[in-house]
Protein backbone atom coordinates (compact mmCIF):
# COMPACT_ATOMS: atom_id res chain seq x y z
CA UNK A 1 0.00 0.00 0.00
CA UNK A 2 1.16 3.39 -1.18
CA UNK A 3 1.92 6.29 2.04
CA UNK A 4 -1.70 7.86 1.86
CA UNK A 5 -2.17 11.61 1.96
CA UNK A 6 -3.10 12.56 5.88
CA UNK A 7 -6.00 14.53 4.23
CA UNK A 8 -7.80 12.44 1.45
CA UNK A 9 -5.67 9.00 0.83
CA UNK A 10 -3.05 10.25 0.38
CA UNK A 11 15.21 15.16 -15.12
CA UNK A 12 17.21 15.02 -14.93
CA UNK A 13 20.04 16.77 -15.46
CA UNK A 14 20.37 19.84 -18.02
CA UNK A 15 21.64 18.82 -21.50
CA UNK A 16 24.61 21.67 -22.70
CA UNK A 17 21.95 22.79 -25.25
CA UNK A 18 20.37 25.65 -23.42
CA UNK A 19 22.97 26.76 -21.38
CA UNK A 20 25.80 29.61 -22.46
CA UNK A 21 29.82 29.96 -21.78
CA UNK A 22 30.29 30.91 -18.18
CA UNK A 23 30.05 34.28 -17.73
CA UNK A 24 32.99 33.62 -14.50
CA UNK A 25 35.19 31.14 -15.36
CA UNK A 26 35.20 28.40 -12.22
CA UNK A 27 37.47 29.14 -9.14
CA UNK A 28 40.62 27.76 -10.50
CA UNK A 29 42.11 27.86 -7.00
CA UNK A 30 39.47 24.60 -6.14
CA UNK A 31 36.48 27.15 -5.22
CA UNK A 32 32.85 26.08 -5.74
CA UNK A 33 31.03 25.78 -8.51
CA UNK A 34 27.47 25.22 -10.27
CA UNK A 35 27.27 21.34 -11.09
CA UNK A 36 23.76 21.59 -12.39
CA UNK A 37 20.72 23.77 -12.69
CA UNK A 38 16.80 22.14 -12.94
CA UNK A 39 14.16 25.08 -13.84
CA UNK A 40 10.47 23.90 -13.00
CA UNK A 41 8.62 21.02 -13.33
CA UNK A 42 10.85 18.78 -16.47
CA UNK A 43 11.92 22.15 -17.47
CA UNK A 44 8.74 23.69 -18.09
CA UNK A 45 7.49 26.99 -15.84
CA UNK A 46 4.68 29.42 -16.36
CA UNK A 47 5.13 33.11 -17.31
CA UNK A 48 4.84 35.28 -14.31
CA UNK A 49 4.15 32.85 -11.60
CA UNK A 50 6.76 31.17 -8.85
CA UNK A 51 8.33 28.41 -10.03
CA UNK A 52 11.00 26.26 -8.52
CA UNK A 53 14.48 25.90 -9.32
CA UNK A 54 17.17 23.48 -7.53
CA UNK A 55 20.40 24.34 -7.61
CA UNK A 56 23.31 21.57 -7.17
CA UNK A 57 27.00 23.19 -5.92
CA UNK A 58 29.81 21.35 -5.76
CA UNK A 59 32.09 22.54 -2.94
CA UNK A 60 35.85 23.43 -3.44
CA UNK A 61 38.73 22.26 -1.41
CA UNK A 62 38.19 23.76 1.77
CA UNK A 63 34.25 23.69 3.40
CA UNK A 64 33.45 27.14 3.10
CA UNK A 65 29.72 29.53 3.29
CA UNK A 66 28.88 31.08 -0.26
CA UNK A 67 25.73 33.19 -1.23
CA UNK A 68 23.49 31.62 -3.80
CA UNK A 69 21.85 34.33 -6.40
CA UNK A 70 19.55 33.99 -9.24
CA UNK A 71 18.53 36.44 -12.28
CA UNK A 72 15.73 36.54 -14.32
CA UNK A 73 13.69 39.60 -16.21
CA UNK A 74 10.30 40.97 -14.57
CA UNK A 75 7.39 41.68 -17.42
CA UNK A 76 9.44 44.96 -17.92
CA UNK A 77 12.52 43.21 -19.24
CA UNK A 78 13.95 44.83 -15.76
CA UNK A 79 16.52 42.25 -14.76
CA UNK A 80 15.13 41.06 -11.02
CA UNK A 81 17.47 38.76 -8.10
CA UNK A 82 15.83 36.22 -6.06
CA UNK A 83 18.19 35.53 -3.24
CA UNK A 84 18.38 32.68 -0.64
CA UNK A 85 17.91 34.14 2.66
CA UNK A 86 21.11 32.44 4.83
CA UNK A 87 24.27 31.69 3.25
CA UNK A 88 24.82 28.03 2.25
CA UNK A 89 27.99 26.28 3.89
CA UNK A 90 29.26 23.70 1.42
CA UNK A 91 31.94 20.99 2.56
CA UNK A 92 35.04 20.55 0.88
CA UNK A 93 34.18 18.29 -2.16
CA UNK A 94 30.40 17.83 -1.03
CA UNK A 95 27.57 18.79 -3.42
CA UNK A 96 24.84 21.04 -1.62
CA UNK A 97 21.36 20.84 -3.46
CA UNK A 98 19.19 24.72 -3.12
CA UNK A 99 15.62 24.76 -3.61
CA UNK A 100 14.96 28.48 -4.59
CA UNK A 101 11.66 30.37 -6.37
CA UNK A 102 11.54 32.31 -9.02
CA UNK A 103 9.45 34.15 -11.29
CA UNK A 104 10.04 34.69 -15.29
CA UNK A 105 7.99 37.69 -17.03
CA UNK A 106 8.97 37.08 -20.24
CA UNK A 107 8.74 34.39 -22.35
CA UNK A 108 11.85 34.59 -24.32
CA UNK A 109 14.79 34.84 -21.17
CA UNK A 110 17.70 34.29 -19.51
CA UNK A 111 18.05 33.27 -16.01
CA UNK A 112 21.57 33.61 -14.23
CA UNK A 113 22.89 31.27 -11.39
CA UNK A 114 25.72 32.52 -9.98
CA UNK A 115 27.42 31.59 -6.38
CA UNK A 116 28.99 34.74 -4.66
CA UNK A 117 31.87 34.31 -1.76
CA UNK A 118 32.25 37.83 0.22
CA UNK A 119 29.95 39.07 -2.63
CA UNK A 120 32.81 38.30 -5.19
CA UNK A 121 31.25 36.02 -8.41
CA UNK A 122 33.53 32.57 -8.19
CA UNK A 123 30.98 30.92 -10.30
CA UNK A 124 28.12 31.99 -13.04
CA UNK A 125 26.27 30.29 -15.43
CA UNK A 126 23.48 31.30 -17.91
CA UNK A 127 20.50 29.43 -19.16
CA UNK A 128 18.20 30.17 -22.53
CA UNK A 129 14.37 29.92 -21.53
CA UNK A 130 12.03 29.55 -24.84
CA UNK A 131 8.57 29.39 -25.38
CA UNK A 132 7.03 26.62 -24.48
CA UNK A 133 6.13 25.99 -28.68
CA UNK A 134 9.56 27.42 -29.53
CA UNK A 135 9.72 24.33 -31.76
CA UNK A 136 13.73 23.27 -31.88
CA UNK A 137 15.57 26.15 -30.53
CA UNK A 138 18.15 25.17 -27.79
CA UNK A 139 16.64 25.68 -24.44
CA UNK A 140 17.31 25.12 -20.77
CA UNK A 141 13.68 25.26 -19.99
CA UNK A 142 10.66 26.14 -21.31
CA UNK A 143 8.11 29.18 -20.80
CA UNK A 144 4.55 28.01 -20.54
CA UNK A 145 2.37 31.33 -21.84
CA UNK A 146 -0.27 32.60 -19.19
CA UNK A 147 -3.15 31.45 -21.20
CA UNK A 148 -1.79 27.58 -22.12
CA UNK A 149 -3.47 25.26 -19.66
CA UNK A 150 -0.25 23.70 -17.46
CA UNK A 151 -0.48 20.20 -15.82
CA UNK A 152 2.38 18.31 -13.55
CA UNK A 153 1.96 14.80 -13.60
CA UNK A 154 3.62 13.02 -10.98
CA UNK A 155 3.76 9.54 -12.16
CA UNK A 156 2.23 8.34 -14.80
CA UNK A 157 0.42 11.24 -16.96
CA UNK A 158 -2.51 8.35 -18.01
CA UNK A 159 -3.00 9.46 -21.37
CA UNK A 160 -3.82 13.30 -20.88
CA UNK A 161 -1.75 14.75 -23.80
CA UNK A 162 -4.05 11.99 -26.15
CA UNK A 163 -7.43 13.17 -24.33
CA UNK A 164 -6.39 16.72 -24.96
CA UNK A 165 -5.38 16.40 -28.69
CA UNK A 166 -9.05 15.48 -28.84
CA UNK A 167 -10.66 18.85 -27.71
CA UNK A 168 -10.74 22.01 -29.69
CA UNK A 169 -7.97 24.44 -28.13
CA UNK A 170 -7.35 27.81 -29.39
CA UNK A 171 -4.52 28.38 -30.73
CA UNK A 172 -3.03 30.14 -27.33
CA UNK A 173 -4.42 28.00 -24.87
CA UNK A 174 -3.01 24.54 -25.41
CA UNK A 175 -2.53 22.19 -22.68
CA UNK A 176 1.23 21.43 -21.77
CA UNK A 177 1.96 18.35 -19.50
CA UNK A 178 4.70 18.32 -17.13
CA UNK A 179 5.97 14.48 -16.33
CA UNK A 180 7.85 14.23 -12.90
CA UNK A 181 9.20 11.00 -12.29
CA UNK A 182 11.46 11.76 -9.58
CA UNK A 183 10.37 12.86 -6.14
CA UNK A 184 12.94 15.02 -5.34
CA UNK A 185 12.07 17.63 -8.22
CA UNK A 186 8.51 18.65 -6.37
CA UNK A 187 8.81 21.66 -4.35
CA UNK A 188 8.60 21.60 -0.49
CA UNK A 189 6.52 25.19 -0.50
CA UNK A 190 3.47 25.63 -1.74
CA UNK A 191 4.37 28.48 -3.67
CA UNK A 192 6.30 26.08 -6.53
CA UNK A 193 2.69 25.16 -7.55
CA UNK A 194 1.30 28.43 -8.17
CA UNK A 195 2.13 28.21 -12.13
CA UNK A 196 0.15 24.90 -12.38
CA UNK A 197 -3.37 24.52 -13.16
CA UNK A 198 -3.89 21.13 -12.22
CA UNK A 199 -1.36 18.56 -10.36
CA UNK A 200 -2.13 15.08 -11.42
CA UNK A 201 -1.08 11.71 -8.62
CA UNK A 202 -0.87 8.51 -10.32
CA UNK A 203 0.21 5.74 -7.62
CA UNK A 204 1.39 3.13 -10.22
CA UNK A 205 4.76 3.93 -9.59
CA UNK A 206 4.47 2.82 -5.44
CA UNK A 207 8.40 4.18 -5.33
CA UNK A 208 7.72 7.12 -6.37
CA UNK A 209 5.21 7.82 -4.26
CA UNK A 210 6.83 6.65 -1.28
CA UNK A 211 9.55 8.89 -2.14
CA UNK A 212 7.42 11.76 -1.64
CA UNK A 213 8.38 13.92 1.90
CA UNK A 214 6.35 15.24 4.44
CA UNK A 215 7.27 18.89 3.66
CA UNK A 216 6.68 17.46 -0.50
CA UNK A 217 2.63 16.87 0.73
CA UNK A 218 2.25 19.48 2.63
CA UNK A 219 3.08 21.55 0.02
CA UNK A 220 0.64 20.07 -2.35
CA UNK A 221 -2.20 19.83 0.46
CA UNK A 222 -1.75 23.62 1.06
CA UNK A 223 -1.50 24.26 -2.34
CA UNK A 224 -4.88 22.11 -2.84
CA UNK A 225 -6.71 24.00 0.02
CA UNK A 226 -6.02 26.91 -1.43
CA UNK A 227 -8.20 26.67 -4.72
CA UNK A 228 -5.87 24.23 -6.75
CA UNK A 229 -7.14 21.16 -8.65
CA UNK A 230 -5.76 17.70 -7.53
CA UNK A 231 -7.03 14.57 -9.49
CA UNK A 232 -5.89 10.90 -7.92
CA UNK A 233 -5.27 8.15 -10.28
CA UNK A 234 -5.21 5.50 -7.80
CA UNK A 235 -6.46 2.18 -9.46
CA UNK A 236 -5.01 -1.27 -7.76
CA UNK A 237 -3.02 0.84 -5.21
CA UNK A 238 -5.78 3.02 -3.58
Amino acid sequence: MPRCFPWLFALCCLCSGGRTARAVDVDRTGGPRIEAVRIGFDNRCKVGSWTPVWVDIRGGLETERVQLELTAPDADGVATRFTVADDVEIAARGVVAIEQYIKVGRVNAKLSVAIRRGGEVVDEQTYALRSAGGGSQSAAARVVLSTQFFVAAIGDTIGIEDAAKLLRWPDSETMVVAPIKDAARLPRDAAGYLGVDTIIIATSDLELINAISEHQLQAIETWTLQGGRLLLCVGRNG
